[in-house]
């Protein structure tokens, strides 16, 4: 009876001092390891994520400021039809929305704004100065709430693992199944987010495009209706809706056209070419107002003229829009003007 001689095997070494795995194995991920991964990767994710929100919060503070600015505007140009005994009846609570129209059509009118105006005793003038008692100063204030208004709070839970494992295996099949299922979900999420990079950078290109439009068409036309003096016309068909105004000290005539199937806003003036204010104006609208200002506790209104000769307040607004792969997303722009007409006598 003979025996064989035992041979021990031992893995050899390297050159770098590892040891060598056998012929024909690699070694894989553990299910640790893939879940760092994922966990990195998702919180890159979020991040990303949470970039492009503030963003959209940034953009939206911005559109709620200009707005706040536009009503500020509005009832600076009503106190000038106010006489000194009307403003008696100080303070004054009124309440204005983001946007008006929709808001009378059932649309919901965004963000509420509440505003107070209160008259107070001129106190920059010398208590000396004989003018000092024939003076008023008048104070805006405005109220809302941004998007900042609810508090919420995020949480994150993490699960550890309760145990580590000792030795370098490859990945079972029940753990190829969840790294698989985590690899989907992850995929699913960066391709979210590239769909909605893409929709975020383009709203932003937009509301920048629709915000410097919109300005330029409040200072050009606003400029000249407010040295207009008087309205001779206006039309509201399917097709185009108009006001014109005449301005007889420098002998020109002004009319404001929007060419509602080209969903665009051209002021004409005497003597210039036609000049295209707005695109992709959506609604366009306008009202005449007579001089006597109604003065309430909540607010400061002006009854409809009768007829166009005696209009001496008039009220613009227009809500334009862009779109983003052909849909009309977060891409409106909503202002509203309100202008005296300075120059009419009566």
């Amino acid at each position: 009876m003979q025996f064989q001689p035992y041979k021990a095997q031992s893995n050899r070494r390297k050159g770098n001092g590892e040891p060598r795995l056998p012929m024909g194995e690699e070694r894989a991920f553990t299910l640790a390891e893939v879940i760092v991964a994922v966990f990195i990767l998702t919180t890159m994710a979020l991040s990303l994520y949470a970039g492009f929100s503030t963003g959209f919060m940034i953009v939206d503070s911005a559109r709620e400021d200009l707005r706040a600015s536009q009503i500020l505007m509005q009832k600076a140009e009503t106190i000038r039809l106010c006489t000194w005994s009307s403003l008696a009846s100080c303070p004054i609570t009124f309440t204005e929305r983001y946007d008006p129209a929709g808001f009378a059509s059932g649309n919901g009118g965004g963000t509420i704004y509440t505003g107070t105006l209160t008259t107070n005793a001129p106190v920059s003038i010398r208590t000396t100065a004989a003018h000092r008692t024939n003076m008023c100063l008048v104070d805006l204030t405005l109220y809302w709430t941004n998007y900042n208004g609810g508090q919420s709070s995020v949480r994150f839970h993490l699960l550890h693992p309760a145990r580590s494992r000792k030795r370098t295996q490859g990945l079972t099949l029940v753990e190829l199944m969840v790294a698989t299922a985590l690899s989907s979900m992850l995929l699913a999420v960066v391709a979210s987010l590239s769909v909605y990079s893409a929709r975020t950078f383009a709203a932003m290109e937009n509301y920048t495009d629709l915000d410097v439009h919109s300005r330029n068409a409040l200072d050009v036309i606003g400029q000249e209706l407010r040295q207009a003096t008087a309205v001779v016309g206006t039309r509201i068909t399917t097709s185009e809706r108009y006001v014109a105004l005449t301005n007889t000290d420098s002998g020109t005539g002004l009319k404001v056209t929007w060419n509602i199937p080209a969903h665009t806003v051209i002021f004409e003036k005497t003597g210039q070419a036609p000049r295209t204010c707005l695109t992709g104006c959506d609604r366009w609208e306008f009202a005449l107002y007579n001089k006597a200002p109604n003065i309430s506790a909540t607010n400061i209104t002006f009854n409809a003229a009768t007829n166009v000769a005696d209009c001496k307040v008039m009220s613009m607004s227009w809500k334009c829009s862009r779109t983003i792969l052909g849909n009309k997303i977060n891409t409106e722009s909503v202002q509203t003007a309100q202008i005296v007409l300075r120059n009419k006598v009566n």
